[in-house]
């Protein structure tokens, strides 16, 4: 092996840019079931039902720039904040990865000049000895696209935007203790246990 590239990933594609064609190359990626299940561990979430990917590898400035231009689908079960009950999350989103070469990103910030349309802002991930991770980047992509705040779609979610915010509560035909409104009501109503 002729690059130091992490084993650690969970998610791994590595590409040589000696190898993609002057016109690119379009790729589709699948994560294992394997591979999810370790990202899922990674990110503290559930599950991760599945990774795929639709994208368009381009190599310029002589190899120094890389691109991974496509579409993520993925499915990620989290914790609801407020019941902690399964909350599914689909993701389906544009993908703009760039790669730079590793002794190019080190030279003061260095930016190539190389026509190159990204509309994110991301910084560049890195070519190491010729060879870029496009899984390592998508798992990045990935946790950030994350739901910071999963929450089931019955749960109202108090966020605290100030020191006076309430605590996330569900509402109240999920509070558990609304059934105790029925033993003092003799109508046998539920009013959520908010008697005075």
């Amino acid at each position: 092996m002729d690059y130091d590239i992490s084993e650690n990933e969970e998610f791994s594609r590595i590409y040589s840019v000696d190898k993609i064609p002057p016109l690119g190359r379009n790729v589709k990626l699948t994560a294992s079931d394997a591979e999810c299940a370790a990202l899922a561990e990674r990110f503290g979430v559930l599950s991760c039902d599945f990774i795929k990917l639709q994208l368009k590898l381009m190599v310029k400035s002589k190899g120094q720039v890389a691109t991974a231009k496509g579409r993520l689908r993925a499915r990620v079960v989290q914790s609801c904040v407020a019941t902690l009950d399964p909350v599914v999350q689909d993701i389906d989103e544009e993908l703009n990865l760039l790669f730079e070469d590793e002794e190019a990103l080190q030279e003061n910030n260095n930016i190539l000049d190389v026509d190159v349309d990204i509309s994110n802002e991301d910084i560049a991930d890195p070519i190491i000895n010729g060879h870029f991770d496009v899984g390592a980047a998508v798992s990045e992509h990935l946790a950030m696209a994350l739901d910071p705040y999963p929450r089931r779609e019955d749960v109202e979610l108090n966020l605290p935007n100030d020191e006076n915010a309430a605590e996330p509560v569900p509402s109240a035909a999920n509070n558990p203790f609304a059934v105790l409104g029925v033993l003092k009501d003799p109508k046998g109503t539920i009013t959520g246990g908010n008697e005075s």
